[in-house]
């Protein structure tokens, strides 16, 4: 398995109304090398779902979500190559108690990214640098020595300063260049 030769990943949910084994069977037919899940399946049906990852030679990256005390949970019984870590700076920023510390625990399986901004209170997907987050605390826990997969901005234009798709997308994309600059520096 070679992280480096195609780092594009796709969420589970696309869309479609499909047993996870049929979406992973399809997600890796398209060329995909790794997709996030939620954390709802029960760890029985995740155990299934990552034997299937593991056969199908595709990555699964847990995202933390409202309950980051599940990761614990599911990296302590689950131990699989197969499967990693997707960050969510809003989510860890909005429902951790320490904020980073997924980072610097989980840091080592991180596989994928969802980065937004946030107003402290409810999950907006702020470009970065409009809200509220930390990201120098972001960057003092990012794995910045073993990551090499995509960093990928979770973000909605907000409606009441909603500018042309085409100045949104600018704007987006020199948020997160100046943000993989930051994380990744030493």
């Amino acid at each position: 398995m070679n992280r480096l030769s195609n780092n594009c990943g796709i969420f589970s949910w696309f869309g479609y109304e499909l047993p996870i084994s049929e979406r992973l069977r399809l997600i890796k037919k398209a060329g995909f090398f790794c997709t996030s899940v939620w954390f709802g399946y029960g760890i029985k049906l995740l155990r299934e779902i990552i034997k299937y990852a593991e056969d199908s030679n595709i990555i699964v990256a847990i995202e933390n979500t409202r309950k980051p005390h599940y990761l614990d949970y599911i990296y302590s019984n689950i131990e699989s190559p197969y499967l990693g870590f997707c960050y969510d700076s809003s989510h860890d920023f909005l429902y951790s108690d320490n904020p980073g510390m997924l980072l610097n625990k989980w840091g080592h399986l991180l596989v994928a990214t969802h980065l937004s901004d946030n107003d402290g209170t409810t999950d907006k997907h702020c470009l970065p640098k409009d809200g509220n987050i930390d990201w120098e605390l972001v960057k003092k826990y990012f794995p910045k020595k073993t990551y090499s997969g995509n960093f990928t901005l979770e973000v909605v234009s907000k409606i009441d300063q909603r500018k042309s798709a085409d100045l949104f997308l600018k704007d987006a994309f020199e948020r997160i260049l100046w943000l993989r600059s930051l994380l990744i520096a030493f």
